[in-house]
């Protein structure tokens, strides 16, 4: 009686220690199976596409990356949930709420200055990470849950001074005289701060700031040119991007107003150079020195191609690969929080990035390395800091 009770109570334990094995590994599978899953709210639609459309393309290259070639994440497949703003600021706050709602995702990844601004109360308050592709240079005022990979303009600003006090103010001529300097800037929200930044990099330097003159989209700038160019300006700043900027170029190719000419990231604004390059020849582009070689450059590419036939890679996937490459990085570090996520990016220095070794500051913003490059018929050709 004894030796079947006990045979009964050996049974028993097997098939609950089987059930509970079992239970164990369906649980296990499944917590394999279920995806890493970050979130992106972005203008996929509407007049700011194209910013949405590269950084989506972005995002793709990096996931590709990740699931195909590195086995994912601790195991499990990392995904990115999207949701289009449509180029609204209105959709903005309701997209995030669905995607919190449904994903409850550690990560946003997002793009613009007004889309930021809107979202980063709501990352702040839940403690949720917030990756951002804008280039203001006070966007993020304090610590907090917002980052970004983009460079910023405060960054070209430096290494624009630095280049002008290297060029001019170390020679004899200039040693009794400021060196007078002009900002051609566009008429959008994102210039103003630029300038501003510019103008508290410029005090006790011996470069004045002595004329500053808008152009809108479209518009015939001889009053303005014919303004400069009465200022007797030594250098010429110019603040524009893509098309738009292109036809300012052409503009100063015909009247030109200085003996030197800058751009903001002419080298690395593919629709301003491709529409321009006719008459950029010896203006100086100020960007983010990049290093468009390599395997994971090479992978952006033919995605690209794949996407946007004919056209170049631009800034923002960039910013986006380096981005989602750099979180899949904190996530295999055990990193589970948004907490102990900003905490791994921020210590993590020199992040092999797509185009150049990426660092982020105590803010949250990368800092990308800013370089001058002179506009020459053989093309960008980097002169000396």
């Amino acid at each position: 009686m004894f030796a079947k009770r006990s045979l009964n109570s050996a049974l028993r334990y097997c098939i609950t220690f089987s059930l509970v094995a079992l239970s164990c590994f369906s649980a296990e599978v499944q917590a394999e199976e279920n995806p890493v899953r970050l979130a992106a709210i972005l203008p996929l639609s509407g007049g700011a596409s194209f910013i949405g459309g590269g950084a989506r393309i972005g995002i793709r290259a990096a996931l590709q990356k990740i699931n195909q070639e590195e086995g994912g994440v601790l195991g499990r497949k990392l995904e990115v949930v999207f949701e289009d703003t449509r180029s609204d600021p209105k959709l903005t706050v309701p997209s995030y709420q669905r995607l919190v709602e449904k994903y409850n995702p550690p990560v946003i990844l997002t793009a613009l200055r007004n889309t930021a601004l809107l979202l980063e109360p709501l990352a702040n308050q839940e403690g949720r990470l917030l990756f951002v592709e804008s280039s203001r240079p006070d966007l993020i005022q304090k610590p907090g849950f917002m980052m970004r990979s983009f460079f910023t303009t405060d960054q070209t600003n430096d290494a624009l001074v630095t280049r002008l006090k290297n060029k001019f103010l170390s020679v004899a001529e200039m040693q009794d005289r400021s060196l007078r300097l002009g900002v051609l800037y566009a008429d959008e929200d994102w210039t103003q701060p630029v300038v501003e930044d510019l103008d508290k990099r410029l005090i006790n330097s011996r470069i004045q700031l002595v004329a500053r003159q808008a152009f809108k989209r479209d518009a015939v700038l001889k009053a303005e040119l014919q303004k400069l160019k009465a200022a007797k300006l030594d250098a010429l700043l110019v603040l524009g991007l893509g098309k738009p900027a292109a036809k300012v170029y052409q503009q100063l190719h015909e009247t030109p107003v200085s003996t030197e000419t800058y751009g903001l990231a002419l080298c690395n604004d593919d629709d301003l150079f491709g529409s321009a390059k006719d008459y950029l020849q010896g203006v100086y582009s100020v960007g983010p020195k990049l290093d468009r070689k390599g395997p994971l450059y090479e992978r952006l590419q033919r995605i690209y191609e794949e996407e946007r036939p004919g056209e170049p890679v631009d800034l923002t996937s960039i910013s986006m690969f380096n981005a989602v490459m750099i979180l899949a990085e904190a996530i295999r570090s055990r990193a589970e929080t948004p907490a102990q996520l900003r905490q791994f990016i921020l210590k993590k220095k020199d992040f092999d990035g797509i185009a150049g070794k990426v660092s982020f500051d105590a803010k949250g913003d990368a800092k990308w390395k800013a370089a001058v490059d002179k506009i020459t018929e053989k093309g960008c050709v980097p002169v000396a800091d």
